[in-house]
Order: C-alpha cells, then sequence, then structure tokens
C-alpha cells in the first residue's frame, strides 16, 4: 500500500507533466488530450488535479492556461489600493526583520555574539519537496526543489544568513509547517524572520497584499511603493523572496501576461497558480 507520501509525490509528478504539455501547446490541449499523451483517462487526470487542490471538482477553465492569460489578467488582477482598504492590519503583522546591509555591517565579535540557531528539513508540498527554515522567531526561509533539486535548494536558504547554525531537525518546526500547506490557505497567522535589505522587505510586503487566487503585476508593485520606474529593482526583490508561497512571489506577473521569472523555476511558478486557480473557482 502506497503511503501518503508517496501518493502526494505521484500527483505532482503527474500535474507538473501535464502543465508542461500546457505550456509547450497551449492553444490546443484539453484535458482530454492532455490525459491521452500522459497514458491516463480524461477522468482519472481530473481526479488527480482535484486530489492535489483537495477540491470536489474542476472543469478546464480552472487550468492556468496561458493561451487564455488575457481573461485570467481580467478576472484575477487585484487592485492593490482597494485590497489595502479592504484590510485593516498590515499582511505582516507577526514579522520580524534583519536588515542585511546593517549586519553586514556589524564588527565579527558582535556577529559571533547574536548567532542564531535556524532549524531545517524536507517536507512533501504539493509542489514537490520544500525546504522549511525556522528561529525561534518564525519561518524564516521556504525553498522548492522540484526544479533545481535538494542541494541547491538547501544551499541557497542558508547563504542567506550569515553566521547562522543549522540544525536538521523539522520536528521543531511542527507547530508552523502543518499551516503552511493547510487546505484552509490561512497562512497569514504563521510568524516570518526575514532578513533583507529595506527595499526587498518593502517590495515582500506589498506581495502580500495580492490575496489567494489573484495576481498583480511588478509595474503594479513598483507603482505600489512609489518607484515606477524601477522595474529591474522590483524584479530582482520579488526574485529575492526568502520564504516563497507564504510571501506570494508567484502572483507577480508581467504587466503582458507573461510568467516573468521564479526563482525556484517556472514550472513550479506555473503549478501554484494553477493550484490557486483551482481553489478559487
Amino acid at each position: 500500500m502506497k503511503t501518503e507520501k508517496q501518493k502526494m509525490h505521484k500527483n505532482y509528478d503527474i500535474i507538473f507533466r501535464a502543465l508542461k504539455l500546457l505550456r509547450a501547446n497551449s492553444l490546443d490541449q484539453t484535458f482530454e488530450n492532455i490525459a491521452f499523451t500522459i497514458g491516463m483517462k480524461e477522468s482519472q487526470l481530473k481526479e488527480v488535479f482535484c486530489s492535489w487542490a483537495n477540491v470536489d471538482s474542476l472543469g478546464e477553465k480552472s487550468l492556468f492556461n496561458l493561451s487564455n492569460i488575457e481573461k485570467i489578467l481580467q478576472h484575477r488582477m487585484v487592485d492593490l489600493e482597494d485590497s489595502l482598504k479592504k484590510e485593516t492590519s498590515n499582511n505582516f503583522p507577526k514579522a520580524k526583520f534583519v536588515d542585511i546591509e546593517k549586519f553586514i555591517s556589524l564588527p565579527e565579535n558582535v556577529k559571533d555574539k547574536t548567532k542564531l540557531k535556524i532549524n531545517w528539513g524536507w517536507l512533501e508540498s504539493p509542489f514537490g519537496p520544500a525546504c522549511i527554515m525556522a528561529t525561534e522567531k518564525g519561518i524564516c526561509g521556504i525553498s522548492f526543489a522540484a526544479d533545481c533539486g535538494k542541494e541547491m535548494a538547501r544551499d541557497d536558504l542558508m547563504a542567506r544568513w550569515p553566521h547562522a547554525e543549522f540544525v536538521n531537525e523539522i520536528a521543531q518546526l511542527e507547530k508552523w509547517t502543518a499551516s503552511i500547506f493547510s487546505s484552509s490557505c490561512d497562512t497569514k497567522s504563521i510568524p516570518l524572520h526575514l532578513i533583507g535589505t529595506s527595499f526587498q522587505i518593502e517590495v515582500w510586503n506589498t506581495l502580500c497584499w495580492i490575496p489567494f487566487g489573484k495576481i498583480s503585476t511588478y509595474s503594479e508593485i513598483a507603482k505600489k511603493i512609489n518607484r515606477p520606474s524601477a522595474l529591474r529593482a522590483v524584479g530582482s526583490a520579488v526574485g529575492a523572496n526568502p520564504v516563497s508561497w507564504l510571501i506570494p512571489c508567484h502572483r507577480a506577473l508581467r504587466k503582458s501576461g507573461g510568467l516573468g521569472g521564479y526563482h525556484w523555476g517556472l514550472p513550479l511558478k506555473h503549478a501554484m497558480l494553477t493550484y490557486e486557480s483551482i481553489k478559487a473557482d
């Protein structure tokens, strides 16, 4: 009998193959011919998507189909100003920040005295293996290995915290990990501990105003932080997000509707957008 972990691995492997076919020939692909190419019945493929997103049913419109990007932009684009008005408080209520520029300038002996202990480990997620890291203050890193491999995904996060002591102990994170990929999609209660420049943190804060199932653009984010001409800098800050998924950098697209970039690979970004599209419909 297959374990839940094995079932999840099989599910996201099929999902990634299906979405790859959709990206390669998005104008002609339907559930029926995608299923045929993979070697499944249409009903079986739909069952896999439903199980993956924890929904009862779905139609073809639920897929984040890039050939239909104009309609997707029209129906899922969020007005950041309106989103701000609807919220009574900042979406970063429990975040603690470390200004990397100030940290780097500290004397070495001071850095040693402020050494952090970071627990880390691997979780199976709807998007493949996820590396989770946390200090005693909150989640400080989430990366995904499906596209780049486990070693690169782990080392990338570790490199962001100079002088930290890393302990491979996922059990220490259980009070938070159960909520990260919960079916309720309520992640605002999870505390974060972020390291970045003041500009990066401003961009990450703005990303958190994009609701689940909605999208925005790099240019809208730049306007929101009063840096309309800083598209390249905004894009770099979005890409440097250390806590993928919880800070939803995958919801930022190009103004043209192109996926843009994604630090952990465009297949992951497409999968996340599809997952949210299915659950939001």
